[in-house]
């Protein structure tokens, strides 16, 4: 039987996930009304196997593949959690070949589990949160969405389900 101060382990393998993010903009006519929010990037993430890390963090690398050509190698690292309370997660994605290379990416959020984690382990469900764009690609000073660098957006991973 599960305790509360048991942790779980965040599953990334054997599943496929998308990634969306987006710009949130403000109104220019009402700095106080709604917030609207603009597609910045799409994409298919796959990683392996998340390590423990210590007692109390992990590590998982992967991909993520936003185009053809463009593909950022992630590393993420996190906090691991209470059961039943999404992990922590903070991690980068950098291209390191092709037309792309130097783009760097900041990635922090929240690991949500799919299935109970009384088990201390669990299936991602998604991961949501926020991306800064680091570098630009060839030491451009925009990300490869013509976007400052600096500038903040919010993402959302999701299963798919098992991979391919």
């Amino acid at each position: 039987m599960s305790q509360a101060n048991e942790t779980w382990l965040p599953l990334f393998e054997f599943q496929d996930f998308l990634y969306r993010s987006y710009l949130l903009e403000p109104s220019v006519n009402d700095p106080g009304g709604p917030v609207s929010l603009k597609d910045w990037a799409k994409g298919k993430l796959a990683c392996g196997q998340a390590t423990r890390s210590g007692t109390d963090r992990y590590t998982v690398h992967g991909t993520l593949a936003l185009a053809p050509g463009v593909i950022l190698a992630v590393t993420l690292e996190g906090k691991l959690s209470a059961t039943d309370v999404p992990s922590t997660m903070e991690g980068e994605g950098a291209c390191l070949e092709g037309p792309a290379a130097g783009a760097l990416y900041r990635l922090t959020g929240l690991v949500h589990p799919a299935s109970s984690t009384s088990l201390g382990a669990a299936p991602v469900a998604s991961i949501r949160g926020s991306v800064t764009a680091m570098k630009g690609a060839g030491g451009s000073n925009m990300d490869l969405a013509r976007q400052p660098l600096g500038t903040v957006g919010a993402f959302i991973i999701v299963s798919l389900g098992p991979a391919d």
